[in-house]
């Protein structure tokens, strides 16, 4: 694709951004799915900017940025595929620390939001789309103390379990590494979990 700056469709979306301010330092946390061929790498500046742009503050000067590879169903258009690759969506989780005139801080909301962008280090040739081992998070919507007794009765085959500061922000379940397709059904188990105490697993519906 020769004409990557001139293409003004959507390429990326942002989920859940959250905006932190502690003194002087700035940062945001976001998920970020792709559309079409566009995927994350490490990331670079100009699109860093254009993330923080988007969701945060306008002109920021960018500092640093990081980027975590995972899949999960609760971004996916397709929660119900019979394949696991529509089924779990290939999504990233995004660190930019910056300085800049911050809009406001918290949660931004569910999403998603659109953004025109282009990461400088992704090469299609050796970055692949679907690995062998990927980092599994199931994503679960929780409204108060009853959902997270309800999460912690259900759910065994874990990691972790990241509960949000900010109302609105959803549960983060972190299955860490899972070999796929082998053990998706790991995966799937977690996820029927959830469903049967009544969690939303999946964004639609919003």
């Amino acid at each position: 694709m020769t004409d990557r700056a001139q293409d003004e469709r959507i390429t990326f979306k942002i989920w859940n951004p959250i905006v932190i301010q502690d003194g002087a330092a700035v940062w945001c946390e976001m998920d970020v799915t792709s559309i079409g061929d566009c995927l994350l790498n490490e990331g670079d500046g100009s699109l860093a900017e254009k993330f923080v742009e988007e969701i945060a503050a306008p002109n920021p000067t960018i500092i640093s940025w990081q980027v975590d590879r995972f899949r999960s169903q609760y971004y996916s258009d397709y929660p119900r595929h019979g394949d696991w690759r529509g089924r779990l969506a290939l999504t990233w989780r995004m660190r930019i620390d910056f300085s800049g005139t911050v809009r406001t801080v918290g949660h931004k909301g569910s999403g998603p939001f659109g953004v025109n962008a282009w990461d400088s280090t992704f090469d299609a040739d050796t970055l692949l789309m679907d690995q062998a081992i990927e980092r599994c998070i199931v994503i679960c919507e929780i409204e108060g103390p009853s959902d997270v007794t309800r999460l912690e009765n259900c759910v065994q085959d874990i990691r972790t379990i990241d509960y949000p500061a900010l109302s609105g922000v959803p549960a983060r379940i972190d299955l860490g590494e899972v070999a796929l397709p082998a053990d998706v059904e790991r995966v799937d188990r977690v996820i029927s979990a959830c469903e049967a105490q009544g969690l939303r697993t999946n964004w639609a519906g919003h």
